[in-house]
């Protein structure tokens, strides 16, 4: 039996460090950027992904977002992270694109 009590990465090597692009099946305004990463369980709001949600996620002057807001590419940016079924961590970054973005 599995020690359901130890995380197994849901991919091999094999599966990873590969670019995936796809053609959408519907028009929407929003490109979705996911990272799978190790499982961090509770330790999630400690490891070094904070950082990157306050990098991404920050919408003050100088952030990314205030960038592709002045450049008519976006109006919204969403960044998120969360454990999944014990085996990883998903960390995702939303835009809400306008026409010029897309």
């Amino acid at each position: 039996m599995p020690d359901y009590n130890k995380p197994v990465p849901p991919y091999g090597p094999n599966q990873c460090g590969k670019l995936i692009k796809m053609v959408p099946y519907d028009f929407t305004n929003e490109i979705k950027i996911i990272w799978n990463l190790p499982y961090f369980g509770n330790n999630i709001n400690k490891m070094n992904l904070k950082y990157f949600v306050d990098v991404f996620g920050n919408e003050g002057e100088g952030s990314l977002l205030s960038y592709l807001k002045s450049e008519g590419l976006a109006t919204n940016l969403v960044v998120g992270k969360v454990s999944v079924a014990y085996c990883m961590t998903k960390f995702e970054v939303n835009v809400d694109l306008t026409e010029k973005g897309l």
